[in-house]
């Protein structure tokens, strides 16, 4: 797929097009609950805490992009600033304020911060008339050229209708400046972290990693598939794809959690964030940017299962 195959992919995209569904209020969730005997039924835990956590360590290392083992699991490095391309105007603007917000949510975005910005996150429909996402790129492709072999293969890889991949900053030979705060933090509560070399001492510790800054991120929605899902569901996801630093869920996978990035696979996918999503970006960008992956993962682990006990919570007391 060339680069100007890849403008007009934009541009036809561009074109008014039935919007997504209009959000509707999502249907009660059960709780499952199985029958002992005649008369009774006994709501059951799925685990204990700890088997709990271990369940949730492994999907947030299965959601989130791998990385080497010099370096830390990537976040961005400046507040997001969303574009949508191939919908209609009011869909878009909704889709693009739905995401700051979920920037502000997570940390990453002050509050208040402008909405003429610099673009760096794209989010593009695009119609059926371009193909299917199998056909948009190749392994030749110049659009791919500038991430690392294995960010390529993993574009490649994936299957449905959707392409997403995230990208860094230009390479320095110095310093650069990463937060170890959320970005709506005061100045100086930014820290200095050496540029990306395996070979520094700083960075040979068993609690340290390089930083994986991301200066922005791309995600390519089948234009059909994006019909029927509601604007609610289009931003979240779009927000796990790019600044969630995440990965598609395989659709030979049955995830410990529920998912937003079940969204293109799942006949009753969530009708937004989920309680391991929202904790998962929030505790992304409250993490050291050098912590450990096992650390990172360790954090979301604890963070979702406490939002899953203050959820369970009133039912006991009941």
């Amino acid at each position: 797929m060339s680069i100007a195959l890849v403008a007009n992919v934009v541009l036809a995209a561009s074109q008014p097009s039935p919007p997504p569904a209009i959000p509707s209020d999502p249907a009660p969730v059960s709780i499952d609950a199985e029958p002992q005997s005649e008369g009774e039924i006994i709501v059951r835990a799925p685990t204990d805490e700890g088997e709990r956590r271990s369940e949730l360590r492994r999907m947030a290392s299965e959601v989130l992009n791998k990385v080497p083992y010099s370096q830390a699991i990537g976040s961005y490095s400046r507040p997001m600033c969303p574009k949508v391309f191939g919908l209609p105007e009011e869909a878009t603007l909704f889709i693009e304020d739905r995401m700051r917000a979920n920037a502000v949510r997570a940390g990453l975005n002050h509050e208040n911060g402008p909405k003429d910005c610099k673009h760096n996150t794209s989010v593009i429909f695009v119609p059926a008339s371009q193909g299917g996402a199998q056909t948009w790129f190749d392994r030749n492709s110049d659009e791919l050229d500038h991430l690392a072999s294995h960010e390529r293969i993993s574009v490649l890889n994936e299957k449905g209708p959707v392409r997403a991949w995230t990208y860094a900053p230009a390479k320095t030979g110095g310093p650069v400046i990463v937060p170890s705060a959320p970005m709506g933090a005061a100045s100086d509560a930014q820290r200095l972290a050496l540029a990306t070399d395996p070979k520094r001492p700083f960075y040979a510790s068993r609690t340290r990693r390089d930083a994986n800054p991301i200066a922005g991120a791309v995600v390519m929605i089948e234009l059909p598939q994006a019909i029927g899902k509601s604007l609610v569901q289009l931003a979240d996801y779009a927000s796990m794809r790019t600044f969630g630093n995440s990965r598609a869920i395989s659709p030979d996978t049955a995830p410990a959690a529920r998912t937003i990035l079940t969204l293109f696979q799942a006949e009753d996918a969530p009708a937004e964030l989920t309680t391991f999503d929202q904790p998962m970006l929030s505790t992304l960008y409250e993490t050291s940017p050098t912590a450990t992956k096992s650390l990172l993962f360790g954090n979301v682990a604890r963070r979702v299962t406490r939002m899953e006990q203050a959820e369970i919570a009133p039912i006991d007391s009941e």
